[in-house]
Order: structure tokens, then sequence, then C-alpha cells
């Protein structure tokens, strides 16, 4: 699996979760950043396809994301 591949199927998933996100006034898209922490780099937030857990976020991209749903949270 190519890194190309590995960024599309993100941002399909990430438009997926958005439109879904928009039929419900309830619910609010958090866009979160690994830039620099993807799959393949020195520190990945996320595990790699060989791992125990495949795509599943280490703890600092759990604390990444649950930092963001609290900024927004709290705005």
């Amino acid at each position: 699996m190519g890194r190309s591949w590995i960024r599309t199927q993100t941002a399909n998933l990430n438009q997926a979760i958005r439109s879904v996100v928009q039929q419900f006034s309830f619910a609010e898209f958090v866009p979160i950043s690994f830039a620099g922490h993807e799959v393949c780099s020195t520190h990945p937030w996320i595990q790699g396809v060989r791992l125990p857990a495949p795509f599943h976020p280490y703890g600092l991209a759990q604390d990444a994301i649950a930092d963001a749903n609290l900024r927004m949270i709290n705005r």
C-alpha cells in the first residue's frame, strides 16, 4: 500500500464523515491535523498496516483528537 493511496483513503473517509455530520444539527465535524505524524513518517500517530491495530491511533494521536474536540466544545 502506497502513501498516496493511504492519503486518498483518509481524505475520502474525512469527506464521508463530514457529509454525514452535516445531516445532524447536534453534530459537528472536527478536523484533526496529523501533519508530520502520518503513517510512514518518523513519528507516526497511526499504526501501520503490519502492526496489531492497523490505522488505529497511538496515544499521542488520541490526545490530539481529544484536545481538538475539547477546543470545539469550549469555544
